[in-house]
């Protein structure tokens, strides 16, 4: 049996985006002005905060180091966190130990590896910036590294984290939020 309409849904989006990209190739040829600029700059900055419906008020960060490692050039300290009232969050800081002041710092925000922060290409990565005199912090993404959850449901596919990011996003829309949004705070906190 043929697909016959296995492209819709794509061919649909896709006239959308062309839409909007014209739509937005000409709104930027229309700004004449720096006030021009400026009011697109604050309309843009309501969009996104509209997407990204971040809670009102910030909860204590409730920090630990719950361990650290030496290593010849830098430390890594094991960290959790509250990006949301009773929300944990896993992270590691790479410090470089030959500083004097201030360092460059990068929040390195791990892909979709089961293993999050403790996939070794992230690992490796990581070790790397910390050589090359960076700070790093790493955090587990919800739904890998030390972050999954799901462990206690019979049958669920375990080590899967499109699988879990799938659910909770599902879970949260019903909720009237948007998944992306708490990832997102989890590394603005």
């Amino acid at each position: 049996m043929a697909i016959t309409f296995g492209q819709t849904v794509q061919d649909f989006y896709l006239e959308q985006i062309r839409r909007n990209q014209a739509a937005r190739k000409a709104r930027l040829a229309s700004l004449k002005t720096k006030a021009d600029a400026e009011k697109l700059v604050a309309e843009t900055k309501a969009k996104v905060r509209a997407c990204f419906q971040f809670p009102a008020e910030k909860c204590p960060l409730n920090a630990k180091i719950t361990g650290t490692q030496d290593y010849p050039a830098f430390t890594m300290e094991k960290i959790l966190f509250h990006s949301r009232e009773n929300y944990t969050v896993s992270a590691n800081f790479y410090l470089p130990k030959n500083r004097t002041g201030k360092v460059p710092a990068i929040l390195f925000v791990c892909g979709h590896s089961a293993e999050g922060k403790a996939s070794q290409v992230y690992q490796t990565a990581m070790r790397g910036l910390a050589l090359r005199g960076f700070a790093v912090l790493a955090i587990d993404p919800v739904g890998q590294g030390e972050r999954h959850q799901f462990l206690d449901v019979p049958g669920f596919p375990q080590g899967s984290p499109c699988m879990e990011h799938n659910i909770l996003g599902k879970q949260m829309l019903l909720n009237g939020e948007w998944f992306g949004a708490w990832r997102t705070y989890d590394a603005v906190r």
